[in-house]
């Protein structure tokens, strides 16, 4: 195809199934070539001596690239070098070529590449979603449409740089751990399929000085927490509840499921699909728990989640077996501010202060308080290794490589150890509420079941 191109015309030239080759009507022997992969390479194509040659001059670029204006220069550059006999001279080995040096996968664009990624390191994984949230929001608006060859350490520092700018520290390095396992699998595993052979992100380093938070609730303040929750009265405190219990992660709570529950033998089972860490997770539920949930079921019926997402069911409706209409609780922002502000107000009855907590921190409460528990020897009552394992964290070493007993027992034997200092905290905790609500209403107030 021989054309009179233009910059618009160049521009806007789709790739097709098969390669493209449009000859420019203006400078002659002047080719742009037009891969499947998008690619667009400016080269030159004649006769040197008899002998057909293909010099590539460069690849066409929105930015940055060789532009029709400078291939064309090129091109008649070319040409009269080779009236003139010093053709020769533009056939450097590096340039003789029928193709492009550079593999033409790697014209590709950052959200292709993060799509394919994605689907190598586990689309189904938990964090898959906040993996794909923190792309959306924080890489795709600057580079999801630009090639992936063309991204520099700079573009990339760039991003991390923005976040650590706008005071999120810790969420910058985690921005800038994301970018670097992204981009390590391009030029590694995924080289195959990216045909990228250089990795920009190689030297990016964390901007923040993370302290390893240490925050957990003494026994005061799980008193105050349970005064929170009982007030609360909503399906957010009863998950808080349950977390305090089981030492279940944020993730893993609001996306429990019915399937997940099981009442027959008392205890949850998640898959490592839907875990951080990838490894199952089998827990026994003390009594509490099963209380909260039986009661819970009663509710959501045949609900798909244990927790819906607030507005996303309705108390007491029937649902057909088949039909799910609820969806995963995802906000936690509004009401962990609500729980904080209520126990803080509590503590203060009490001329007392209560510090911020967050989720995370209950699962803290747990593992830190099974390891202060302990018997009339002063013996501990639950050794750190089974509190690593009602947490689910990756045992690792000599133990994690040939150890594969599954500790349930163990673990059973350790939440029902925490549920029995729990539950006294718990009930004396309901019963003052319910004490000062008598006196100042003259009714008693709800029990948690009813509410």
């Amino acid at each position: 195809m021989k054309k009179q191109l233009t910059a618009a015309f160049v521009k806007g030239l789709k790739p097709g199934p098969k390669k493209q080759v449009i000859t420019d009507s203006v400078a002659a022997n002047l080719r742009l070539i037009v891969h499947p992969t998008g690619r667009k390479i400016w080269a030159w194509q004649g006769k040197v001596n008899g002998e057909p040659k293909t010099v590539t001059l460069g690849q066409w670029l929105e930015t940055g690239g060789m532009d029709l204006s400078a291939a064309r220069e090129r091109a008649t550059e070319i040409n009269t070098a080779k009236v003139e006999g010093r053709a020769v001279s533009f056939l450097t080995p590096s340039e003789e070529s029928s193709e492009p040096a550079i593999d033409p996968r790697a014209s590709l664009t950052c959200d292709w590449m993060f799509d394919q990624y994605m689907a190598a390191e586990g689309e189904t994984r938990k964090t898959a979603k906040e993996k794909r949230t923190t792309y959306n929001r924080e890489i795709k608006p600057t580079l999801g449409e630009r090639q992936i060859d063309t991204i520099t350490y700079d573009d990339l520092a760039a991003i991390v740089q923005k976040k650590f700018a706008e005071g999120k520290g810790p969420a910058s390095n985690r921005l800038k751990a994301l970018i670097a396992r992204w981009w390590k699998w391009g030029v590694s595993r995924g080289r195959a399929v990216t045909g990228l052979t250089v990795n920009p992100a190689i030297d990016l380093v964390s901007l923040a000085d993370e302290n390893k938070r240490r925050r957990y609730l003494t026994n005061y303040e799980i008193g105050v927490f349970f005064k929170g929750t009982y007030l609360a009265r909503d399906t957010f405190a009863e998950m808080m509840t349950v977390i305090l219990y089981t030492g279940l992660r944020r993730s893993e709570a609001a996306g429990l499921t019915w399937d997940e529950v099981r009442f027959h033998d008392n205890t949850i089972l998640i898959s490592g699909e839907r875990i951080k860490n990838g490894l199952d997770l089998l827990l026994w539920m003390p009594d509490t728990v099963v209380a909260i949930l039986r009661q819970r079921k009663r509710l959501t019926g045949n609900y798909k989640y244990v927790w819906p997402a607030p507005f996303s069911w309705r108390q007491g409706e029937t649902v057909d077996e088949d039909e799910d209409t609820s969806k995963e609780l995802i906000s936690f922002t509004k009401p962990m501010n609500a729980l904080n502000e209520t126990c803080q107000k509590l503590a203060a009855k009490e001329r007392k202060t209560m510090e911020r907590f967050t989720v995370h921190d209950l699962r803290r409460t747990l593992a830190t308080g099974m390891r202060g528990l302990r018997d009339a020897e002063d013996k501990p009552l639950i050794l750190s290794d089974i509190v690593e394992r009602v947490i689910n964290h990756i045992i690792g070493g000599v133990r994690g490589n040939y150890d594969h007993h599954d500790y349930f027992a163990e673990k059973k034997a350790a939440l029902r150890i925490w549920a029995e200092h729990l539950d006294p905290i718990r009930l004396t905790a309901h019963a003052a509420i319910e004490k000062t609500h008598s006196a100042a209403s003259g009714s008693p107030a709800r029990s948690l079941a009813e509410a």
